[in-house]
């Protein structure tokens, strides 16, 4: 029986073998001999694949950086038997703090595309938090800003997200262990495990990884930077806004709080608004005080700080720089349409110093690469500003602003 289908890669080939050992291994309730026949098939197939393959981004699923240190079949299966702690457990301490450090070194290290945060919540919960990721984890290609994780639930996501969301948890636990009977009452367990899509603060969001933007997958975005006014208000408001409440006192009235994603997700736009309630009168005052100072008329209302509006003057200048911004997005628009933002498509530049092929390519519109044989003189490069990226579309190399370009040319011809 081949129990491995539809293998392309190496990393599709590790992520079938996690699955068949979580069903199959004999201390998880299955069959010694079928276990062996997993492992002679995953050996062959393994050596066939250690010569490996290039990433394809639209599937990558974090299996493609899963212990590259691996050198042998067996080296990799008695990683992953430690992993899941049936030779060796991976629990050590109840010191959360370790765990969480060790926790976020590895997801930095096997999905390098995407983004997470990890923190502990009360005296017994880890919750790690998917902050972004370079595709929608949906079935129904709908983004949810915040979606908490279960085995029912996670029938909603994609083979390939399902996949990352499993092989995180599986991870996870490998520091954890479970004494509790819920028959009777008893809760004995090392943390409690959480894992979302997106916090209470910060949606989920779908991006693609710098590198990836830089080599143009991504369609540009407008980029637009605050009049003096506009930055006036953000600066006094430090990362609040006025919005309408819901409390009786208040009700229908705008005062000052901060919009948070939707826990339960009942709001029509994934937001739901907190007014900021002060404790103090002094406190209170102080605030009142700082906004009239830029223009912003309000007053005390209760607990709370209600809008009343803008001063006429101020009024005036945020109008003007939203025109101002409104016509250099309408500028920027046609400008793409035209084609005038595209930069012009260079040949790859041959560079010959002392021996070494190296290539200068026209990366981006605001940057080049620098690739080849690079490790000689690695040094001088880091010395004038360059960074290494082994994620680049054209091969690993050397990122420089554009700006540097003229140095990079002295270095090479030198």
């Amino acid at each position: 029986m081949n129990y491995f289908q539809n293998v392309q890669s190496l990393s599709a080939l590790k992520a079938q073998y996690r699955q068949l050992v979580l069903a199959n291994h004999p201390d998880k309730g299955g069959d010694t001999k079928v276990m062996q026949l997993i492992n002679d098939q995953f050996g062959k197939l393994f050596k066939a694949f250690q010569s490996g393959t290039c990433t394809n981004h639209s599937t990558a699923n974090g299996y493609e950086n899963d212990f590259n240190e691996a050198r042998t079949a067996s080296e990799y299966t008695r990683h992953v038997y430690e992993e899941y702690g049936w030779t060796g457990s991976n629990y050590f301490t109840c010191e959360r703090s370790k765990i969480i450090a060790i926790l976020r070194t590895w997801l930095k290290k096997t999905y390098p595309q995407f983004t997470f945060t990890v923190n502990k919540n009360g005296y017994s919960s880890i919750n790690i938090h998917i902050m972004t990721m370079d595709f929608c984890p949906w079935k129904d290609g709908n983004i949810r800003m915040s979606y908490k994780t279960t085995k029912m639930k996670d029938q909603e996501l994609t083979e390939r997200a399902q996949d990352v969301v499993n092989n995180v948890r599986n991870y996870m636990n490998s520091f954890n262990y479970d004494h509790s009977d819920i028959m009777t009452d008893y809760f004995n367990r090392n943390f409690y495990d959480s894992i979302e899509f997106g916090n209470n603060r910060t949606p989920f969001k779908v991006e693609t990884v710098r590198s990836r933007r830089m080599s143009g997958e991504k369609p540009k975005e407008f980029k637009w930077q605050d009049g003096p006014a506009h930055k006036s208000v953000k600066n006094v408001l430090t990362g609040l806004t006025f919005g309408r409440s819901d409390w009786e006192r208040n009700k229908d009235a705008m005062v000052l709080g901060r919009y948070e994603v939707d826990p339960i997700g009942k709001s029509e736009n994934g937001y739901v608004f907190y007014p900021n309630y002060y404790s103090q009168p002094t406190i209170i005052k102080k605030k009142i005080q700082k906004l009239q100072e830029i223009g912003i008329l309000c007053e005390r209302s209760y607990n709370n700080i209600r809008f009343i509006g803008y001063t006429e003057e101020l009024e005036k200048s945020l109008a003007a720089e939203d025109r101002q911004k409104e016509e250099a997005f309408n500028q920027w628009q046609q400008n793409q349409q035209s084609g005038e933002s595209k930069p012009e498509k260079k040949e790859k530049e041959f560079v010959n110093i002392t021996g070494l092929e190296i290539q200068i390519i026209a990366y981006s519109e605001k940057a080049i690469a620098v690739i080849g044989d690079t490790k000689p003189i690695a040094g001088k490069l880091q010395e004038i500003g360059g960074r290494f990226n082994s994620h680049l579309s054209c091969g690993p190399g050397w990122i420089f602003s554009k700006k540097r370009e003229k140095t990079v040319r002295d270095l090479l011809s030198a």
